[in-house]
């Protein structure tokens, strides 16, 4: 089974044409922003950073965080 990064990788560099370091960036960074919202209780801001930043279903989500 693949990691649930390289999946939410693969699709940002098909989908968005990003390279494999911008797909990589955009995730950590993504991913920082969400720990900092969940850290300060705000889950629907989470939620919405989520799907703001990376375009992708909250399904995604629940696959990295876990």
């Amino acid at each position: 089974m693949k990691d649930p990064k390289e999946k939410v990788k693969e699709i940002l560099i098909d989908r968005d044409d990003l390279t494999e370091e911008e797909a990589e960036e955009t995730i950590t960074d993504t991913m920082a922003m969400i720990y900092e919202a969940i850290e300060s209780g705000d889950f629907l801001e989470a939620e919405d950073i989520f799907m703001d930043e990376l375009g992708l279903e909250l399904d995604y989500l629940l696959d990295l965080l876990i």
